[in-house]
């Protein structure tokens, strides 16, 4: 494994790490299968809801520092990851980099 230093020549600073702990998820609701009383043998004509509805969660934590950063959002693209990972970096200390 190489050291951090050969990786990142740049001269930064790896005395103080702070690791952050991420994760996404996605929430909703599908329809239900649609059931109904019927006599045998008989096809009863039943309406159904096919709207489906989802709300993507992005959050991360770093417990170190006591923070934590939450999005709810209407979609899961670069455009909010980007946005969620911009929240994080706002927490970090003065003299940090993200």
């Amino acid at each position: 494994m190489q050291p951090v230093e050969e990786i990142h020549p740049d001269g930064m600073s790896f005395e103080y790490v702070l690791v952050h702990f991420q994760d996404e998820a996605r929430i909703g609701q599908n329809e239900m299968l649609a059931r109904v009383w019927a006599r045998k043998g008989s096809r009863p004509w039943l309406p159904r809801d096919y709207r489906r509805g989802y709300r993507y969660l992005f959050s991360a934590a770093c417990p170190e520092a006591g923070e934590a950063v939450g999005h709810a959002c209407g979609k899961a693209d670069t455009e909010e990851m980007n946005r969620h990972l911009r929240d994080v970096c706002r927490g970090i200390p003065e003299g940090g980099k993200c």
